[in-house]
This record gives C-alpha cells, structure tokens and sequence, in this order.
C-alpha cells in the first residue's frame, strides 16, 4: 500500500516538470517529514511567452475563423482551442470542426541531472468535438498541422525544433 502511495506521488511530480531522481527524493522527503515547502514546478520557455503573443501568431484566415482561446495548465503546457470553418464544393459554409493544439517543452533525452532548461517547444493538434464527415474534411488534420506549424515557426515560438517547415 505504501509502496503504491509513493509511486503516485512520484508521478505526480514528475507532471510538474520534475526527473524522476529529483521526483523520488522529494516523494522520500514528503513520506518522511512533516514540514515540507511547497512544490513548485521548474519554469520553462513557455512561461516567457504571454498569450497575446501566442494568439497573435497563430492562423486566421483561410477556415480557421473563430477567436482562439488560451488556457495554461499546472504542468506548464498551453491549450489554444479554435474552429475551422468548411466550405462544401459550391462554395458555402458547410460546418465547423473543434481542434485544438498543446504547446508543450520538449525535456532532451539527456537531461538525467535535472539541471536543464528545455528550450524546445513542440505541438500536437488533436480534432475535438464532433467529427465532421464531409468531403472539406479530408485532409484538414495536414493542413491545420501545416499552418499552425509553419505560423508558429515564423513567429519564433517553436524554437529549436528540427522539422520546422522550410520555405523556398
């Protein structure tokens, strides 16, 4: 039983930022000490950037027209939500298809000291609500990821990535 409380634990402070030693010795420190300082997660390169930056260099335009909304989580990842706005093939508004993307710090795979600033931020975009099945949907996954990906990059916000979109 104590053994499954500690693992939780040192999970869930690994989700703030933390390695898995500098996870476990604080885990040690929170099972075996009644004063404890509160745990805060390690800045990244995400807390430099303000929304309105973030807002400013995503797409508008061309499907993507609703506002996009910022949220920030604990673990220091960014949650931007948007609509696309299809057309059908004559040319009117056809629906609209929920996406969102997750900025995230990319932690290097060498980073087992702890003593890292992760300088690198990634996307993942995921289609939410319901799913559209018309044929302005075929395809949007790779555009949306290409537009916001090259937007992004443009602005300077995915930094150090080494699959940014080249333009020629």
């Amino acid at each position: 039983m104590i053994f499954k409380v500690w693992l939780n634990l040192v999970h869930s402070i690994q989700n703030q930022g933390y390695t898995f030693e500098a996870a476990t010795k604080i885990a040690f420190r929170i099972l075996h000490s009644e004063k404890v300082e509160p745990m805060r997660r390690k800045p990244n390169i995400l807390d430099t950037i303000d929304d309105k930056t973030i807002i400013d260099a995503l797409p508008h335009g061309s499907g993507i027209d609703a506002s996009w909304n910022i949220s920030r989580y604990d673990n220091g990842n960014v949650l931007a939500e948007c609509s696309y706005h299809g057309m059908n093939q004559g040319g009117y508004y056809d629906g609209w298809q929920d996406f969102n993307i997750r900025l995230f710090p990319v932690i290097p795979p060498n980073s087992c000291n702890g003593n890292y600033q992760p300088d690198v931020i990634d996307f993942k975009l995921s289609l939410s609500g319901y799913r559209q099945q018309k044929n302005w949907t075929y395809g949007l996954r790779d555009y949306l990821e290409e537009s916001i990906g090259y937007c992004l990059s443009e602005a300077n916000i995915l930094k150090g990535r080494t699959d940014d979109i080249q333009t020629s």
